[in-house]
């Protein structure tokens, strides 16, 4: 687990100083996330500036810090949780001649980004992650969130500001936010006992939809104005509907034998760590009647 964080000051006022203080200020409220290392990034030009707290899990060396720059210098990656297949791609990525430095998942994803495009690396990617990337020629701010939404990642505007994180916590050390709890959603929680996907219990902030891109682009700053783009790279009702007309053609014994097959090959890639480590079980509840 780590945590990622960011802002774009929509004025382009604030100066590059004060862009990374503020950054480094909303990063330290959720280093409960990422205790191992933090690091801030900024584009004064067009008010960007980005926080992240990192949890070392693969390649624990300086090479896997973040903020991370691509080898061309094009993009900045924050990125929190795990491609579990990113070996896979290294030796495509390496006959682009592309130098890969180190040996994180992290700099996998950020070079797959940029070689092939967003969405069509993510398509790719197997893991629970969210991340946000900057596009330093294009001034283009990509965040995405994996195909369930196991990791969070939230977004919304207050003021002149447009906010962006792991966890609106993160938000708070910032002078333009001003935190007001949503009607509806908390209606919601109070009748399914979660808020959904598509808000937050805070005003005008929500998460990105689980298997989503949200582009922000238009930020150069001869513009005034922010263009936000919402799209879908994977939907379960269509890999549903796709698994309905692409029925298993095998007997029950066989089924047994795919399914055996399919959990050991999700466990094994979720083992890949360069720390030791744990497994955490829980089946809730549990409420027994005795008799007597």
């Amino acid at each position: 687990m780590c945590g990622l964080t960011g802002l774009i000051d929509l004025r382009r006022s604030t100066p590059g100083s004060e862009l990374a203080r503020l950054a480094s200020d909303m990063a330290a409220t959720i280093e409960h996330r990422g205790p191992d290392d933090g690091g801030v990034w900024v584009d004064e030009m067009v008010g960007l500036a980005l926080g992240f707290q990192r949890l070392s899990i693969i390649d624990l060396s300086s090479a896997g810090r973040q903020p991370m720059v691509s080898a061309s210098g094009r993009h900045v990656i924050l990125f929190n949780g795990e491609v579990y297949n990113a070996a896979e791609f290294r030796p495509e990525l390496e006959a682009k001649c592309i130098s890969l430095r180190g040996a994180s998942d992290t700099e996998v994803v950020l070079e797959a980004c940029e070689a092939w495009g967003i969405a069509t690396a993510v398509r790719r990617f197997v893991g629970m992650f969210a991340f946000a990337i900057w596009n330093q020629q294009d001034r283009m701010l990509c965040l995405v969130r994996d195909r369930l939404g196991i990791k969070p990642l939230y977004i919304g505007r207050c003021g002149d500001t447009f906010f962006f994180g792991s966890q609106p916590k993160s938000f708070v050390p910032h002078p333009d936010w001003q935190p007001r709890i949503d009607g509806t959603a908390l209606a919601e929680y109070l009748q399914r006992n979660y808020v959904p996907n598509h808000l937050s219990i805070y005003s005008g902030i929500r998460q990105v939809a689980p298997g989503g891109i949200v582009t922000i682009n238009n930020l150069s700053a001869a513009e005034p104005f922010y263009r936000l783009r919402e799209e879908l790279y994977w939907n379960f009702r269509a890999v549903a509907r796709t698994g309905v007309r692409q029925r298993f053609q095998g007997d029950v014994r066989e089924a047994g034998d795919e399914l055996e097959r399919l959990l050991h090959e999700a466990v094994a890639c979720r083992l890949i760590a360069d720390v030791p480590l744990g497994a955490f079980l829980s089946g809730g509840s549990t409420v027994r009647r005795w008799s007597h």
